[in-house]
C-alpha cells in the first residue's frame, strides 16, 4: 500500500520501473506508478510495525542494525553477524545493545534508565558497558566493580549512551527489524538506494523493505506549533496540554510511553496557523 502527498492510496505488487518510479501492479485493473518525490509512505508487508528489532544495536542517532547471531566485542567496537559476514560498529556510535526481546512491561524501564544493563528480573544494573567477552556481558559498576552476566539468561539489553530522537528526511524499516535513517532515496537498478546520515549509499531490494516513510525532518509536529486559538468548550478547566495530559497524568498509549503528544479534554478544540507552508496533514 502506497500513500502519496496528495492523500491518495495506491495498491499492488511493488517494483521499480525503468524510469525510477515505484510501479504497482494490482490483482485487477491497470498498473500504476508513483514518483518517489510524491511518496509519503509505502508499506510492503502485512504488519510492518511487528518488524521489531529483537537482537542488534540502536545507534545514538536512532538508526537500528540487526544481528542474526550472538553479538561480540569490547569497549572499542561491536561485531554484529550477518550470515557469513559481520558489521563492525565503533562503540562511540552505540546507544543500546539489544540481546533478546524486551517485554512491553519493561520497555519503559529501559527507555528511562541511565547507562547499564536491564536484567530478566526487571532489575536495572547501573554501570558502564565494557563489552561482550567470552560470551559474557561485562558491566563496570561503581558499587560492585566488573560484573559479568549471561546474555542468554540474565541480560535483555544494555544502555550504552543516550539515543537522540530520529531526525532524517526518510525512515526505512527493513523486514529484519533494522531501521535506516536516510538523507535521500532514489531508484537504481530495480532497487531503492538510500543515502544514510553518514553519507553512505545502501541498495535495498523491495522484498527486504517493510516500510518507507518520510522522516521527522520533512515534517513539523503539532507539538512544535503554538495554537492560535484554544477553545475549552466552556469546561472551566484546561482543555489543551502539550506533551502531557490535561489532568496532569503521564501520557500512555497501550504499552507505549510517548515522548511527545497533545492532550485535549473532551469537547475542546485548537486551531493552528499554518500560513500555507505545508502540503499535507498526516494523522496515524
Amino acid at each position: 500500500v502506497v500513500r502519496t502527498l496528495d492523500g491518495k492510496k495506491h495498491e499492488g505488487a511493488a517494483s521499480i520501473d525503468a524510469q525510477g518510479n515505484l510501479a504497482l501492479a494490482p490483482p485487477m485493473g491497470e498498473a500504476d506508478t508513483v514518483s518517489l518525490d510524491d511518496l509519503f509512505d509505502a508499506v510492503f508487508v502485512a504488519k510492518p510495525r511487528e518488524m521489531i528489532l529483537h537482537r542488534g544495536v540502536i545507534l545514538t542517532d536512532g538508526s537500528q542494525i540487526s544481528a542474526d547471531g550472538p553479538i561480540t566485542g569490547d569497549d572499542s567496537d561491536l561485531h554484529l553477524p550477518h550470515g557469513k559476514s559481520s558489521t563492525i560498529i565503533p562503540i562511540h556510535r552505540v546507544g543500546r545493545v539489544l540481546l533478546r526481546p524486551v517485554p512491553p512491561h519493561l520497555q519503559a524501564t529501559l527507555e528511562t534508565s541511565r547507562a547499564g544493563a536491564l536484567l530478566d528480573s526487571g532489575d536495572f544494573v547501573d554501570g558502564k558497558f565494557k563489552g561482550i567477552i567470552a560470551g559474557r556481558v561485562r558491566i563496570a559498576s561503581v558499587l560492585f566493580g566488573n560484573c559479568d552476566y549471561d546474555p542468554n539468561r540474565q541480560v535483555l539489553a544494555v544502555n550504552v549512551a543516550p539515543i537522540a530522537p530520529p531526525e532524517s528526511d526518510w525512515m526505512i524499516c527493513l523486514t529484519d527489524g533494522s531501521l535506516i535513517l536516510a538523507r535521500s532515496i532514489q531508484a537504481g537498478d530495480g532497487a531503492i538506494v538510500a543515502t544514510d546520515l553518514e553519507g553512505h549509499d545502501q541498495t535495498l531490494k523491495i522484498p527486504a523493505i517493510a516500510e518507507i516513510r518520510r522522516g521527522a525532518k520533512r515534517m513539523s509536529s503539532l507539538t512544535e506549533l503554538t495554537p492560535s486559538t484554544i477553545d475549552d468548550a466552556g469546561l472551566g478547566r484546561r482543555g489543551y496540554a502539550r506533551d502531557a495530559t490535561t489532568d496532569g497524568l503521564p501520557m500512555t498509549l497501550t504499552d507505549l510511553v510517548p515522548t511527545h503528544g497533545i492532550g485535549l479534554s473532551a469537547g475542546a478544540a485548537v486551531t493552528y496557523p499554518v500560513a500555507g507552508g505545508y502540503r499535507a496533514l498526516i494523522a496515524q
